[in-house]
């Protein structure tokens, strides 16, 4: 997993504007207050091709955002390693050439004898 990329100071009060109006976390949809930890989470992840710009963040929970990154307790099917995860392997699987087959051989189909004469068999 590579490093979180780096976000601006005048990143991060522009999404803090822009969710002003709505002041709910947008993963869990209950409200964001100041004692709240939060984090500025990445809705589409930064290695699947999200941006690190103000209409790809969001201020969400922190216990929200973990469970984004690592799927539910009971699986982690639905978390962001997952997908990603998912991605790399479906991308190395089709960026690497197919292995040829071995031609096979019908055989010689006619039998040789000492003298050099050649009986072909009928099919």
């Amino acid at each position: 997993m590579t490093k979180r990329p780096h976000i601006s100071v005048k990143t991060k009060v522009s999404v803090a504007i822009e969710q002003a109006m709505t002041i709910t976390c947008p993963l869990c949809w209950y409200p964001l207050t100041a004692s709240d930890d939060r984090i500025l989470e990445h809705m589409v992840p930064h290695e699947l091709g999200g941006a690190s710009d103000i209409t790809n963040l969001r201020w969400v929970h922190k216990e929200c955002a973990a469970k984004k990154t690592n799927g539910n307790k009971a699986t982690v099917a639905g978390g962001d390693i997952h997908k990603i995860a998912k991605a790399k392997r479906l991308a190395t699987k089709h960026s690497q050439p197919k292995p040829l087959g071995t031609m096979k051989s019908r055989g010689f189909q006619g039998s040789k004898r000492f003298n050099g004469e050649i009986n072909w068999r009928n099919k």
